[in-house]
């Protein structure tokens, strides 16, 4: 039986993939580059995080080193603006399955490799935070995803309320997220679609565990 669910958070509860795309692509523009080749755009697109995403484009010299940290702040405010757009009712089935999880004394981990202030806005805005046991951002470790150093800090966590290896299911959709996943030993779900992640998921789960 499962004791905790460890969730990615975009692409697995929210699909923030546009708003990704379109605040990097415009912070860049402001600082002087215009994203158009298509080697470019598949940096934008990828699941690395911001700052490494800004490094590539150091590397091929589009930007300079000094220049990242601006728009790297750049970027965030303008994705914060937009992920406060998003309708929170759109997410209600998001909600159902926690408070689900919640009655039936589970712990719920959320392990990203987004900013942690950006993360815990959205959750927040999102009516999902008031849920959470564990929260792991990129603030909170040294080596993102696919490194499997964020999924261990969370299952540390829940070591010490209870919760062994065997009793955790992680919920991830990218390639580098299941490579981090993997990697801890833990059971993985593979999510192929945000919209797959809800109340029918989670109690299908926990029925066929039992």
């Amino acid at each position: 039986m499962y004791k905790a669910f460890i969730f990615d958070f975009d692409g697995v509860l929210v699909d923030t993939t546009d708003i990704q795309v379109r605040s990097i692509v415009r912070a860049l523009g402001r600082h002087g580059f215009d994203v158009r080749h298509p080697s470019d755009l598949d940096i934008v697109h990828s699941t690395i995080t911001t700052k490494a995403k800004l490094v590539k484009f150091c590397d091929k010299g589009h930007i300079s080193m000094d220049q990242v940290e601006a728009i790297y702040e750049d970027k965030k405010k303008i994705a914060n603006d937009l992920m406060l757009e998003l309708n929170p009712q759109h997410y209600f089935d998001k909600r159902e399955a926690f408070q689900y999880l919640k009655e039936e004394k589970k712990n719920i981990a959320i392990v990203t490799n987004a900013n942690g202030d950006s993360t815990r806005m959205l959750l927040e805005h999102l009516g999902l935070m008031e849920y959470l046991d564990v929260l792991i951002t990129n603030s909170d470790v040294v080596n993102p995803k696919p490194h499997p150093e964020p999924y261990i800090r969370a299952l540390m966590q829940l070591s010490r309320i209870g919760c062994g290896l065997e009793e955790c299911i992680i919920f991830e959709d990218s390639a580098v997220g299941l490579e981090a996943a993997r990697a801890t030993g833990a059971s993985v779900h593979e999510v192929k679609s945000w919209k797959d992640v809800g109340y029918g998921l989670v109690a299908d789960l926990m029925r066929r565990a039992e």
